[in-house]
């Protein structure tokens, strides 16, 4: 499950529950998590230049799944689909209990957008922005691009869902889309016409006080900043 030697990486884990085999016995679901040294040492390099205290560091998953979930009960899958990598994981009462990350994401869709129409990569992106999925007639050819790399997202999150159901017994009720790409226009219906069950868009800012002028950005910027607002909010919950 490591794929680096041990001597590379530092290791954290957290209890995340607690399963009955068949003959019985009851034993403990550990979460280990494991992040190359090289990285945290980049980090605390980072902030030591900056001149600032550095307190944790933390996965992303477990940020962002402090603000969308918190300590609800409801078993849910966060997709977080950034620029470089899609991660998908499984959060019941606001503990990470299963995660994978794909190398498939906005960037991968921008690309292929840029190759089909023969465009550059910033006007493929500013289409995707303002069309995303929800094109027809002569603009149809746009979605048919994307389509390819969303169906990958889909696959992973329908093992997921298996796995879930295979290893916890249970089945997760809702999914909350994060990161840039939960803003892509048609996804959260066609997520939930293929998964059948509610699809949210990450509401990061319904935790915490702002000001009121912020309220027109609040949707389209929830779904990016779930990870730094989650982070920010570490000693406060």
């Amino acid at each position: 499950y490591i794929p680096m030697p041990l001597s590379e990486v530092s290791l954290d884990w957290t209890i995340v529950g607690e399963q009955e085999t068949p003959e019985g016995l009851r034993k403990q679901q550990v979460l280990l998590i494991s992040v190359p040294t090289e990285i945290i040492r980049k980090y605390q390099s980072i902030f030591r230049k900056a001149g600032l205290n550095l307190i944790a560091l933390e996965v992303e998953t477990v940020s962002a799944a402090r603000i969308l979930v918190g300590s609800d009960p409801v078993v849910t899958l966060i997709i977080d689909i950034g620029a470089r990598s899609t991660n998908i994981s499984l959060i019941e009462k606001g503990l990470l209990k299963n995660s994978v990350t794909i190398d498939i994401a906005g960037a991968n869709l921008s690309q292929a957008i840029a190759n089909g129409l023969s465009i550059n990569v910033r006007r493929a992106e500013e289409l995707k922005k303002t069309r995303g999925l929800e094109v027809i007639g002569a603009e149809a050819n746009l979605s048919t691009l994307i389509f390819p790399f969303i169906d990958v997202i889909l696959n992973e999150v329908k093992r997921m869902i298996e796995t879930s159901e295979r290893n916890y017994g249970r089945r997760p009720e809702r999914i909350i889309l994060s990161g840039g790409e939960a803003n892509l226009a048609g996804l959260r219906k066609y997520f939930e016409e293929q998964l059948s069950m509610p699809i949210l868009k990450a509401e990061s800012f319904n935790k915490i006080n702002y000001p009121s002028d912020l309220e027109p950005l609040t949707r389209e910027l929830g779904p990016i900043l779930a990870v730094a607002i989650g982070l920010g909010i570490r000693e406060m919950v």
